[in-house]
């Protein structure tokens, strides 16, 4: 330290006494015996840095001057990397955000479609037990007519065809009007049949 700051050991002690309240052993400096049994005083990195704070000398003050550069550099540096840090993280969080936004909507919309699809299949098992019905009626008035077996055989065809071309036609239709005009058609058909079949 006598070489690099160019003071003399008597400057060091002085500096030591004066500022003991902010130079300590164990942290600073320590004292060991050396091979004569008397007491040195070594000098830790911090102590250097330390003692280099209170010296006079023009190297203290060069010393001082890069201090203060490495120290704004280092703290520049903590400063980048924390808001890097900072911006990376809010970066984060509102990806997570969008991506929660996007997995509630798709869920909604998911919702949304399986009620309407439940909403749809309710109506079509409605229009399906009214046609059933209907042709039921219209099978039985068709088998008080005539006890001819053909005929009925005629009737049954008929019965079972107009039944399932119009659950058919219900089922791939989506709208009401297409779904009742499906059902009427069916019913309509199986009806002139029968008329058609009474008249022979």
């Amino acid at each position: 330290m006598v070489n690099r700051y160019c003071i003399n050991e008597a400057t060091i002690r002085s500096h030591k006494k004066l500022h003991a309240d902010e130079i300590v052993e164990n942290i600073h400096f320590i004292t060991e015996q050396n091979k004569f049994g008397t007491n040195e005083t070594k000098w830790t990195l911090r102590g250097i840095i330390k003692l280099g704070m209170f010296i006079r000398s023009p190297q203290a003050k060069a010393f001082r001057l890069w201090a203060e550069q490495e120290l704004e550099k280092s703290i520049n540096a903590e400063l980048e990397k924390a808001r890097l840090t900072r911006l990376k993280s809010i970066e984060q969080t509102n990806r997570i955000a969008n991506l929660e936004a996007i997995a509630i909507s798709k869920e909604n919309y998911h919702k949304s479609q399986i009620n309407g699809y439940k909403a749809q299949l309710a109506k079509h098992n409605e229009k399906i037990k009214l046609l059933k019905a209907r042709l039921t009626i219209a099978e039985n008035e068709a088998k008080n007519l005539s006890n001819d077996e053909e005929l009925l055989k005629k009737l049954e065809w008929l019965f079972k065809r107009a039944l399932a071309d119009g659950v058919i036609y219900a089922i791939n239709s989506s709208r009401d009007k297409i779904i009742n005009d499906a059902l009427k058609r069916a019913s309509d058909e199986f009806m002139s049949n029968l008329h058609l079949l009474k008249n022979q």
